[in-house]
């Protein structure tokens, strides 16, 4: 599983370890700029029927589940158990039915897109002054930064202001609209404003047509990135 991959490229280099906690077994460590705190739990004497089904606890036939995601109590009829990466937590933990298409999404971004970004792509850069001279992006391994090749600065994903991206025109806009994304052969570049110091700056990504797959992958990945963090940042 590539989130668990992952963790253990980083238990091994001494950043992460396992750690077994009372909520169930977690990694702990060097923390992802996309990990979140775990919420309070809503303590147990004070919750006395189901919070979906309004059905009433009972010790033995009707127990307690604290969802993972946001600390609510439910029953076991209420729950279920689906990956829950941005908690940390290394095996499928209980949450409600709420949060279930939360943490699928958010499971499919560590799954996917977060190995893309960390992997990279090649792009020209606006700011070169060689408008043919390729760089390699890619996430930094704590996920906080985007890092540029060739002794660029880097760019923290905390100062990203806006990201815009550029597509081919004259593809069609009914198919994108209809389906709530573009094809990646429409993804030409991305625009990225964000702050270095007390100055705001913009980047132009634009992809390397050798690998224009690749880079247009890792700009839509970078997308799902903000997308993800933009309710948290």
């Amino acid at each position: 599983h590539n989130r668990y991959l992952e963790n253990f490229r980083l238990m091994a280099a001494g950043e992460r370890t396992v750690q077994y906690t009372k909520r169930g077994l977690k990694v702990v460590g060097t923390k992802s700029i996309f990990d979140l705190e775990e919420p309070p739990w809503i303590p147990d004497e004070k919750v006395h029927k189901c919070l979906d089904c309004n059905e009433e606890f009972k010790k033995l036939l009707k127990r307690k589940h604290h969802c993972r995601r946001c600390g609510q109590v439910y029953c076991g009829s209420c729950v279920t158990k689906v990956p829950v990466y941005r908690m940390s937590y290394v095996d499928p933990a209980f949450v409600c039915k709420k949060c279930e298409s939360t943490c699928i999404s958010e499971a499919d971004f560590y799954d996917h897109h977060l190995k893309v970004l960390c992997k990279g792509a090649k792009f020209c850069l606006s700011d070169s002054k060689d408008p043919e001279q390729t760089y390699d992006c890619c996430l930094s391994p704590d996920h906080h930064d985007i890092l540029i090749s060739e002794d660029h600065s880097l760019i923290s994903l905390k100062s990203i202001l806006k990201i815009r991206m550029i597509t081919d025109t004259s593809s069609s806009n009914q198919q994108t609209q209809s389906s709530g994304k573009g094809s990646l052969k429409n993804i030409n570049g991305m625009e990225i404003q964000y702050t270095s110091g007390k100055e705001e700056k913009a980047l132009m990504l634009i992809c390397y047509v050798q690998t224009k797959k690749q880079s247009a992958e890792w700009l839509r990945a970078l997308k799902k990135a903000m997308m993800l963090l933009k309710e948290y940042l």
